[in-house]
């Protein structure tokens, strides 16, 4: 009697990237849990201080008189333009496609730039406000999320659909 031949299962969506839909997720929802729940910068030693600041925080200093134009930009639309391209891209990199490698290379490169416009934007909105610091002193986990989401965000991108 011959061995009963059996096919290995086949995937419930044939070439759709699983692996990089759930990075590319997990990385969406840091970025998204950074810009709503988390604190980006504690509160700095001193009488003066303010307490914790929060991305809606710096919404509305990035928004005062004389603030420089990209930390306006950032806290005000791009860093959310940002999240939704770089979703889009990577969830369309992950669709079997002749486009997937040019998607997979974009939204590495998109999730790579909203860690990079964050960094940026902070740093101009520290140097308008006379900020001695760095754009790494007293950050807190918000700042972090942030920056780790993009670039995981991307990574899920890059992983792009599955080779059939």
């Amino acid at each position: 009697m011959l061995p009963a031949m059996t096919t290995p299962p086949r995937p419930a969506l044939p070439g759709v990237g699983v692996a990089g839909i759930t990075t590319l997720v997990a990385g969406a929802v840091l970025v998204l849990l950074s810009f709503t729940a988390f604190d980006w910068y504690g509160a700095a030693s001193g009488a003066d201080s303010r307490g914790a600041i929060r991305f809606h925080d710096l919404h509305s200093l990035a928004g005062l008189p004389g603030m420089p134009g990209l930390p306006k930009a950032y806290f005000g639309w791009l860093a959310w333009i940002l999240l939704m391209v770089v979703i889009l891209v990577g969830l369309a990199a992950n669709m079997p496609s002749p486009a997937t490698p040019a998607l997979r290379a974009g939204g590495l490169l998109i999730g790579l730039a909203g860690a990079g416009a964050t960094y940026v934007a902070l740093s101009k909105l520290l140097d308008a406000t006379g900020s001695s610091g760095g754009v790494f002193d007293h950050a807190k986990i918000g700042l972090w999320l942030a920056l780790a989401g993009y670039v995981v965000a991307g990574a899920g991108a890059a992983v792009g659909a599955r080779r059939v």
